[in-house]
């Protein structure tokens, strides 16, 4: 979770006077008594402590600063002048501490209404403009079968066979979340998002494919945000077909990353993929929700099933026959359709399954197309 550190003074960080209103987020651990002052010893440097509590042993922590009171975080600073308790795999404790080293990070700035947000979560954290936070969760290499179980045909379609064996010999990163709408604004400026959920932390939709990856699209921007902000590799991408249902089964072999369910085949039933997803069973109030609310699977990403669908960046195929077998994107020979992932919340319960496909021209936009980014 997030906190926001006031620092009343003419000149960034050279108050005392601070206090904490922290917003509404989605990470599990939790920040509390943040307080920043600069040091008077010419040093330049900023001090930031705080503590946190609820961290899983996976917690990340990064700060973003503000120099109009909080409109809006546009200071990122870079990793090499940051120092103590920020980065990866940060305990729980009481005054923890990070050292900004500020004037060389930005030197001759000044801010008469200064600003610091500590942002704490269970994944990597890359910081938006804005600093609007994006959790990015590992995924560690490894084998799966991908498809449908042939002897599960009521379940599942042709396209989904021959199942086959699919090995990722690579670790990698995905979105915790389904991207949202804040996380699109902030890149893109403009939310597509209509009548059918709309907020900061529901999920973007009517995206189409080319939106997110044409030139001067979504990656095309957030890859440039974060070479120009020091935030690493610039390697976001669309998930390939065989990276997202790896993803989304988590180790599992079933139906569902929870099991097989206890669900209908072909109606809108209430089941225990309610406690997962959001699909026709429970789709009140009518459209999309907010992300994060329901159970993660396995490997701790939410909204796996239903929600929104997700654009891979495969083209579509009508079967599995001649698929890439090392998690690579299917991308030749071209075909007409990009392939979507995971069912929408209007969905039945078999559409939501981890082996379910589906595809739709590039162009197109639609209400329940959504996306997740893979690092």
């Amino acid at each position: 979770m997030s906190q926001a550190i006031h620092v009343s003074s003419l000149v960034l960080f050279l108050g005392a006077a601070v206090a904490f209103a922290p917003p509404a987020v989605l990470a599990e651990p939790v920040v509390k008594n943040g307080r920043a002052m600069q040091r008077t010893d010419g040093s330049g440097k900023v001090d930031v402590f705080y503590d946190l509590t609820g961290a899983a042993g996976i917690t990340r922590v990064a700060v973003v600063f503000s120099a109009n009171g909080g409109t809006s975080y546009t200071i990122i600073p870079r990793q090499q002048w940051l120092s103590g308790d920020i980065g990866f795999v940060i305990n729980d404790g009481l005054n923890k501490q990070i050292v900004w080293s500020a004037s060389k990070d930005i030197p001759n700035v000044l801010c008469d209404q200064a600003r610091a947000k500590i942002i704490a979560a269970d994944g990597d954290i890359v910081i938006l403009p804005g600093g609007v936070p994006l959790v990015m969760t590992d995924i560690p290499a490894g084998s799966f079968q991908m498809g449908a179980n042939a002897n599960d045909s009521v379940w599942s379609d042709s396209c989904e066979l021959p199942a086959h064996t699919v090995t990722i010999g690579y670790g990698f990163q995905v979105g915790k979340f389904e991207m949202t709408q804040r996380q699109w604004v902030a890149l893109m400026e403009t939310n597509p998002a209509l009548d059918y959920g709309v907020g900061d932390n529901y999920p973007v939709y009517n995206v189409s494919w080319n939106d997110i990856r044409n030139t001067n699209g979504f990656l095309d921007k957030l890859n440039a945000h974060i070479a120009s902000t020091g935030q690493g590799a610039a390697t976001f991408r669309l998930p390939s077909e065989s990276e997202w249902e790896y993803a989304c089964r988590a180790g599992s072999t079933t139906r569902f990353s929870f099991g097989n369910s206890n669900c209908g085949t072909d109606d809108c039933s209430a089941c225990n993929l309610s406690n997962y997803a959001w699909y026709c069973g429970n789709n009140s109030p009518y459209g999309t929700k907010p992300v994060g609310v329901s159970l993660p699977n396995a490997f701790g990403l939410y909204d796996m099933h239903g929600n929104v669908y997700e654009w891979c960046e495969d083209w579509w195929h009508d079967t599995y026959t001649g698929a890439p077998a090392d998690g690579s994107a299917w991308v030749s020979p071209v075909g007409g359709y990009r392939v979507l992932r995971g069912g929408d919340w209007g969905d039945l319960h078999r559409h939501c399954r981890s082996a379910d496909r589906y595809g739709n021209v590039p162009a197109i936009r639609y209400y329940s197309y959504g996306f997740r980014v893979i690092r």
